[in-house]
């Protein structure tokens, strides 16, 4: 993993908060990073990117061969757990995008989730 700095001159392709952090995913000299809070990695084509939903907590995780795996774990506001698939008729991927922005980025960076 490497360490970008926030001050890091690029062009922001995606922003937004997950959880209580902001999280960014900047192109830098050619190279994709993606930055949450104060931690953040490089984005390649070895890279595989995953979201994953937990009871209390979702996950997006970036896998680089020979390297440790970079895990956010954020959570969403509790009523978008609780309330929006009980009340909803038919929860679906775009119900669920609209509660989760990470689902975007993932899809923006090219990576799976547990909705495909």
């Amino acid at each position: 993993m490497e360490n970008v700095t926030p001050e890091q001159s690029g062009r922001v392709l995606w922003r937004g908060r997950l959880g209580k952090k902001d999280v960014e995913v900047r192109e830098v000299d050619g190279r994709c990073t993606l930055r949450a809070g104060d931690r953040s990695t490089v984005l390649d084509d070895r890279s595989t990117v995953r979201h994953r939903q937990g009871l209390l907590r979702n996950r997006i995780i970036v896998e680089r061969p020979g390297e440790p795996a970079f895990v956010y774990r954020y959570r969403l506001h509790w009523m978008a757990q609780v309330y929006s698939p009980m009340f909803e008729g038919s929860y679906d991927r775009w119900s669920a995008e609209a509660d989760d922005p990470g689902l975007g980025l993932v899809e923006l960076l090219g990576g799976t989730d547990d909705w495909t």
